[in-house]
């Protein structure tokens, strides 16, 4: 996974082949289908562990309790949620993309989602409002970051 993070990094995504990744890693690449069995499985991996690296607000049951009672905490916890992830797709080069392709395939863990419905859900919204809005905020944050990256391959190309 390093290997891959590392080849996501410096070449981008359109450079992040199994041939590639194979040949960094000094082996044949169909010994990788061992591992992933094609492309998407291993950039959902990827997204997975670009978005494990985003520091996330602490979501105990004890904060879930006070945030409720005292009311607007919820806010500041969910606003934590999205910088936290978008700190994480900025982290690595096509970060946005990479995690956008994986969720909009269904590959992957949704993490940011579901952490950003327990924060929403601190607010006193039932289960579906808190999911829908999560959802919108994952996808603000992943364009906007998609955007962030674009103009900054833009600037670095002169």
């Amino acid at each position: 996974m390093v290997a891959a993070l590392g080849i996501l990094d410096q070449y981008g995504l359109a450079d992040l082949t199994m041939r590639r990744l194979a040949a960094i890693l000094d082996v044949q690449p169909s010994a990788l289908y061992w591992h992933f069995a094609n492309k998407q499985t291993l950039l959902a991996s990827i997204a997975d562990r670009i978005v494990e690296r985003a520091r996330f607000v602490p979501q105990t049951d004890d904060a879930l309790t006070a945030a409720s009672v005292t009311g607007g905490q919820w806010q500041g916890a969910t606003r934590a949620e999205a910088y936290a992830l978008r700190d994480a797709l900025l982290a690595f080069r096509d970060g946005a993309e990479v995690v956008s392709s994986a969720l909009a395939l269904g590959l992957g863990a949704d993490l940011p989602i579901t952490r950003l419905t327990a924060s929403i859900r601190r607010g006193g919204f039932d289960r579906r409002t808190s999911g829908i809005a999560a959802a919108a905020i994952v996808h603000f944050v992943l364009g906007h970051v998609s955007h962030e990256q674009q103009r900054l391959q833009a600037d670095s190309l002169g």
